[in-house]
């Protein structure tokens, strides 16, 4: 009688090893290394962690900085050991603090921004909260912010690669516990001081400076970019690397698409919200496209309700629903 030998196991008994290692590690009991704030993006980035860089790419304007805004706020509610150092490149730190106010009060931008007009107490209670809570995020040292429009030294480019390392090693030191995300907005604003027009060459120069704070630093990268045309087809991973260098060295690449912004109301991925007079208008659906990731086995795509005028995302119940909207768009 023949036997029958275990795929693990020759004859020798040589690999019980490495199945034995591998049933040990799958039954310890493992914690995030970052509570991301959503189910799916724990499942997909439980791995993430210091020294590895996650790369936002999209078109303009299909939802990036919000993706990034809402990430941000969601690794500070749900992590006490957390520090976030947020260099908003594409935006004035006005503009950004404006989308951290509405997406946690749940009003619109333009409400916010000119919130001495309003009169519903209702309202002017949620927007006194929302500030609260960004002062004490601020206060607590949970949030750093830069731009590159200004800087008390004018002498310095808040926007430089020199810069950036700067902040990120001072900030490391004064917070030698805690778990550095160093969150870019994005690559394509950085200045390297490199003579050459050639964007791959600038981009190779960012992702080598950028891959070396983060090792040195103990830091997570969560960083956006821009990817080139395409014709309006959801992204792809030849996309991001005929754009960027990054995206060889990225544990995690996320593509971004936003049907209703490309397509309008021809869109067929959307989510309806309800108005105050019953009717219902669309909404966009964000759609996050794992196009690489070394983290975990997450190569799918997940939604999300996107609110656009208040500047904020939220992950839905029922993903299946719009799942099966995106691959029955494709």
């Amino acid at each position: 009688m023949m036997k029958t030998m275990s795929p693990f196991v020759n004859e020798q008994g040589e690999q019980v090893s490495i199945f034995d290692n591998w049933k040990e590690e799958c039954l310890k009991e493992k914690e995030y290394y970052l509570d991301w704030g959503t189910p799916m993006l724990n499942t997909a980035l439980m791995g993430a962690k210091g020294g590895m860089s996650v790369l936002i790419s999209g078109a303009p304007n299909h939802g990036k900085s919000i993706f990034l805004t809402t990430t941000i706020g969601n690794l500070i509610r749900n992590n006490k050991d957390v520090v976030i150092i947020d260099f908003t490149l594409d935006d004035p730190c006005n503009k950004r603090i404006t989308q951290y106010i509405a997406a946690n009060s749940k009003l619109d931008m333009n409400t916010v921004d000119f919130i001495n007009t309003v009169t519903d107490t209702v309202k002017l209670d949620r927007f006194d909260m929302a500030c609260k809570i960004f002062r004490s995020w601020i206060e607590n040292n949970k949030l750093y912010m830069y731009e590159s429009s200004s800087s008390v030294d004018s002498n310095v480019n808040q926007a430089s690669i020199k810069f950036i390392v700067q902040k990120t090693e001072e900030i490391r030191a004064k917070h030698p516990n805690s778990k550095i995300v160093v969150s870019i907005d994005s690559l394509n604003d950085i200045e390297v001081g490199i003579k050459n027009d050639d964007p791959y060459v600038k981009s190779e120069s960012v992702a080598k400076e950028l891959n070396r704070l983060i090792t040195r630093t103990d830091s997570l990268l969560l960083a956006s970019t821009h990817l080139r045309k395409s014709g309006g087809r959801r992204p792809t991973l030849e996309d991001l690397k005929g754009n960027n260098y990054l995206a060889y060295s990225a544990k995690v690449a996320i593509g971004i698409y936003n049907d209703i912004k490309l397509n309008k109301d021809k869109a067929k991925v959307y989510w309806l919200a309800k108005k105050l007079d019953g009717s219902t208008v669309q909404f966009p659906i964000v759609e996050a496209h794992f196009l690489k990731s070394k983290v975990s086995s997450f190569n799918s795509v997940i939604s999300f309700m996107q609110w656009p005028a208040q500047a904020r995302l939220e992950e839905p119940e029922d993903q299946d629903q719009y799942i099966s909207m995106i691959y029955g768009a494709v």
